[in-house]
């Protein structure tokens, strides 16, 4: 977080490295004034934090970038800046006198606030027609008796066995 935050604010690096690819995309105007101009005015007011940042990775600040942005180092005392780091570091939630992390304050569980939804309404289904449309009855059903099925039946049987043997006389 400490070199990110290190090449972020540094306004020569990012205009040296990234202001060329970032013009192909922005206009010149809108990444000088905007982007490298909003992080040169807002330096003195990020300073304290990236010297906070600083001494909790390195456990010193030795960074130009934060102490160039300290103005009126000579005239302000240690007690005074450690005062002033102390203010920011309680504002930003930090703790500078302790390297722990462990007092930071936890997390408290809340549950979500959501409204119950409500149940969903099944409509109901639909009725289906049950009526059966049967076939109508075939009117040669009561014509034939069981004693004319069967005649007909023995004829076609010696009817087939009569082309079969027939068959078999042409060809020997």
């Amino acid at each position: 977080m400490h070199v990110l935050l290190q090449f972020i604010f540094d306004a020569d690096t990012l205009r040296d490295t990234v202001r060329e690819p970032w013009m192909d995309l922005y206009d010149y105007s809108y990444i000088d004034d905007k982007i490298i101009g909003g992080i040169e005015k807002n330096l003195p007011n990020v300073s304290d934090i990236l010297r906070i940042v600083e001494k909790k990775a390195t456990g010193k600040v030795t960074s130009a970038l934060s102490q160039s942005a300290m103005t009126q180092s000579d005239a302000v005392s240690d007690t005074q800046s450690q005062k002033t780091l102390g203010q920011t570091a309680a504002s930003a939630g930090y703790d500078l006198l302790s390297t722990d992390v462990t007092t930071k304050k936890v997390t408290e569980m809340r549950p979500f606030n959501l409204t119950k939804p409500r149940p969903k309404v099944i409509p109901e289904p639909e009725a289906l027609p049950r009526e059966h449309k049967a076939n109508p009855v075939p009117k040669n059903l009561f014509k034939k008796s069981v004693i004319d099925i069967e005649k007909d039946k023995e004829e076609r049987r010696k009817a087939k066995t009569e082309a079969i043997r027939k068959e078999y006389e042409e060809n020997p």
